[in-house]
């Protein structure tokens, strides 16, 4: 380890651009792995896990120095290891951000430096004097804007966000970006002259952006276009509530007036002795007023919208459904994202109990916070005629399966969106889903 830091720190074998590079690349791969702080305190904080992360990617090179030897695979085997202990130990982005960025910035490391030295040799070779003045930072330079416009790129066409993108497009742009790495590393290893230049590098890096963007594009449309599903069932929800809200008032109002009625007629029936009569009247008169007397009300506006439009919904289709809610008035979750989320998880529900040909079709519904995680646990009839395996294939009856496409898929980026995971098993004939969504808290930084 000594003459790792003596050759490279002391007697500065690689140049004097050497170490700012790599100091740079490991500011890089902290940006592009984290959100941006938004106080001074957090770009304190954020410096301070730079110089810390800066001399740990020394211990890492240091350790691959004494295996590998200060051969050219040094510093990219150094720096991938770094940006993969990173993503794991470091980074709060999904799986699938990790991958893309942590591959991309890779397949950066590997060209920078055959782009950029050609220009600094061959000031060398026309004017030393030249060189050793100002010269020799050229590279460096050069990596910096480079490096810079890479991060820039990633976080401006970011896919944190959309997390619709399917995961063997994440696969595909990993494999275009390892291509690179492979092209640029495999001779190196090997020992063979390299056959890349400089124009070929800059095509190379402009294909692995190209093709990142194209699948950054599909995953902004098929966003899109969810959240266009999204927005469409929450404006027809808020206009069935209203609707709902509009008939039950008519009907209060009716039942004011025929309150004077209801009363002669109940007390005509209790002086007559008649008890069956007047028995059956009340269970006749509460049966047909109870969509008016009763409604769901959790305290939380959002929920008593979609609770009441399901429950509505699950009677009209002959299902039973219970509740057990229990959530603050505020929750931090967009309206279209909660909407979308229960819509789709209940519609299904509910549509599988409706056809389960059980004897009485049910769905359970429970959502409530626990610590830094809101949990939700449903339950629904389903038909014994479908395998299990089959069942949890999640293979739909819908008419419109595009429909059932794009509800999967919603609940699926939103669970990723807020860093939770969704679980569907089956247990004593009852369909079971998990779901747990993580409750956002302001960061500090």
């Amino acid at each position: 380890m000594s003459e790792y830091f003596d050759l490279f720190f002391v007697q500065g074998v690689r140049g004097a651009s050497y170490i700012p590079t790599l100091c740079l690349q490991v500011l890089a791969v902290i940006l592009l792995m984290n959100q941006l702080p938004r106080t001074w305190r957090g770009w304190c904080l954020k410096a301070v896990e730079w110089l810390l992360c800066c001399a740990a990617f020394q211990g890492i090179s240091a350790v691959c120095y004494t295996l590998l030897g200060g051969g050219e695979l040094l510093s990219p085997v150094s720096m991938a290891l770094y940006i993969l202990l990173y993503a794991l130990l470091r980074s709060k982005y999904p799986l699938k951000t990790r991958i893309v960025r942590g591959t991309m910035f890779m397949a950066c490391v590997m060209v920078t430096v055959p782009i950029s030295s050609p220009l600094s040799d061959l000031i060398k070779d026309a004017n030393p004097t030249l060189y050793y003045s100002w010269g020799q930072y050229l590279t460096l330079l050069i990596i910096f804007l480079l490096t810079g416009f890479v991060v820039w790129y990633l976080r401006h066409f970011s896919m944190d966000a959309d997390s619709a993108i399917q995961f063997q497009y994440v696969v595909l742009q990993a494999s275009v970006s390892l291509v690179i790495v492979a092209i640029e590393l495999v001779p190196a290893w090997v020992e063979i002259p390299r056959v890349s230049n400089v124009l070929t590098c800059i095509g190379l890096w402009g294909i692995d952006l190209l093709t990142y963007y194209l699948f950054y594009s599909i995953a902004r449309s098929t966003n899109e276009n969810m959240m266009l599903h999204s927005t469409k069932h929450r404006m027809e929800l808020e206009q069935e509530k209203y609707e709902a809200n509009r008939v039950n008032f008519d009907e209060l109002r009716a039942m004011r007036h025929e309150l004077k009625n209801y009363t002669f007629y109940c007390k005509a029936l209790l002086d007559a002795k008649k008890y069956d009569e007047l028995s059956d009247f009340f269970a006749e008169t509460l049966e047909s007023k109870s969509s008016v007397l009763t409604s769901f009300d959790c305290g939380n506006y959002m929920v008593n919208v979609i609770m009441n439009h399901e429950i509505n919904a699950a009677r009209e289709h002959g299902v039973r459904i219970t509740t057990n809610i229990l959530v603050p008035d505020a929750l931090p979750y967009s309206s279209e994202d909660l909407c979308s989320l229960l819509s789709n998880l209940l519609d299904n529900a509910i549509e599988a109990a409706s056809v389960s040909g059980a004897e009485l079709p049910q769905v359970s519904f429970s959502m409530c916070p626990k610590q830094a995680y809101l949990f939700i646990h449903q339950e629904n009839s389903v038909s014994n005629d479908i395998a299990s395996d089959a069942r949890l294939s999640l293979k739909t009856t819908k008419q419109r399966r595009e429909l059932h496409g794009y509800g999967t898929r919603i609940i699926r980026s939103i669970v990723d969106k807020y860093n939770g995971s969704i679980k569907y098993t089956m247990k004593n004939g009852m369909f079971v889903t998990d779901v747990m969504l993580e409750l956002p808290k302001e960061e500090e930084a």
